[in-house]
């Protein structure tokens, strides 16, 4: 009977570890995922990650992601459209992508800091750079579905000289 109750009691302890342990590992992905954006716009957002698993229910119909792969890199806040894209583009080249909206993603945890916006159709980006790294606005993936403009807005490395 002790060896029972020992035992159903280190189960316990090593459970609520794990949980403990998952929670700590979320914290630091959703604090990750919140500095995509301003505080406006990330404190109410759902945080989730690449693969759909919700960490934080929001509010204000932006969703923020700790990264697009790993969770650990480049941090995303995502608009209805971005979000949609996302979820629509399973290799996360843009080949296959879905693009129902123009939106917004915000990128400032990245270096360099940066906006997106994607567009629904072909057009309206003549003119546009289609090179990055002179702190202009440009187009990538100009001839794919997930063609969308980067806009830095924070200079840094060769681009601040």
């Amino acid at each position: 009977m002790r060896r029972q109750i020992i035992s159903l009691v280190a189960g316990t302890l090593l459970a609520g570890s794990a949980a403990l342990a998952d929670h700590h590992e979320n914290d630091a992905l959703i604090e990750h995922a919140m500095a995509a954006a301003p505080a406006a716009i990330s404190a109410n957002a759902t945080i989730m990650l690449y693969d759909g698993t919700v960490l934080r229910e929001g509010s204000n119909g932006w969703t923020c992601m700790p990264g697009f792969k790993s969770g650990n890199d480049d941090a995303s806040c995502n608009d209805a459209a971005w979000t949609h894209y996302f979820s629509s583009d399973k290799d996360g080249d843009g080949k296959n992508a879905e693009i129902n909206a123009t939106g917004v993603s915000y990128m400032l945890d990245s270096d360099p800091p940066h906006l997106m916006v994607i567009v629904p159709e072909e057009g309206g980006l003549e003119g546009l750079n289609t090179e990055p790294g002179d702190g202009k606005a440009w187009v990538m993936w100009g001839d794919l579905p997930g063609r969308h403009v980067m806009i830095p807005i924070g200079l840094t490395g060769d681009d601040a000289e």
